[in-house]
């Protein structure tokens, strides 16, 4: 589901199945225009956790987590290859892609820092294939930045239509990324809470294939 109205994108977003739930929604946030409640973001194609404020002032307070970098984030995904090694953190710039504004890139200069780190839940070597399942936990929040940091270090997530490459195994799969948890304060509350999202069937249908072809791995 599309988060906000867009281009290409005029109907069936999390915005307007909101605007249809809470009456009057769109008033408490008369500066928000088109988007909101919306404190953050998922790409369409990523399942899982997302938080929506109901009004203005919880808005105002859940952004300023998200700006100042108070929000814990993590993310599975299961991507072609296999790592460099078991855990890692990412480090670089990442700016639009000159040859296709719809893509980001990692550049050496200019363009927006971006931090992930990551850590190698499982791997399995499939004939000349391998694939691993990682836990990624973004410390920025470029746009797409977990695919194209994945793509950076040669290990693309698997149904990534943007970053990804074709795979023979899997041709059908859908983007292979999902906001497993979000560690967020509330309004009205001290201390942080701790959101999860099971894992999907889409990941679960894949891990069992990989473990039908190798099954001594434990994947």
């Amino acid at each position: 589901m599309v988060v906000h109205p867009g281009s290409g994108n005029a109907s069936g977003t999390m915005v307007q199945a909101l605007l249809f739930r809470y009456d009057g929604f769109a008033n408490r946030f008369e500066e928000q225009g088109s988007r909101p409640g919306i404190v953050h973001r998922l790409d369409k194609e990523t399942s899982g956790i997302i938080i929506v404020a109901r009004h203005a002032a919880a808005h105002e307070m859940l952004a300023a987590q998200f700006r100042d970098r108070g929000v814990r984030k993590r993310y599975l995904a299961i991507v072609q290859g296999v790592l460099p090694a078991r855990e890692g953190r990412i480090d670089n710039r990442i700016a639009r892609d000159p040859h296709d504004r719809k893509r980001f890139t990692c550049v050496a200069a200019g363009g927006r820092t971006a931090v992930s780190r990551y850590r190698v839940l499982r791997s399995v070597v499939v004939g000349k294939s391998a694939y691993s399942l990682v836990l990624l936990a973004p410390r920025t929040g470029r746009t797409h930045q977990l695919r194209v940091h994945m793509k950076f270090l040669g290990t693309p997530i698997l149904g990534d239509p943007v970053y990804g490459r074709h795979d023979p195994r899997f041709p059908d799969a859908r983007l292979m990324l999902h906001a497993r948890s979000l560690t967020i304060r509330l309004p009205g509350e001290g201390e942080p809470r701790t959101f999860v999202s099971p894992m999907p069937t889409r990941f679960l249908d894949v891990l069992q294939e990989l473990q039908n072809f190798s099954p001594s791995t434990g994947l």
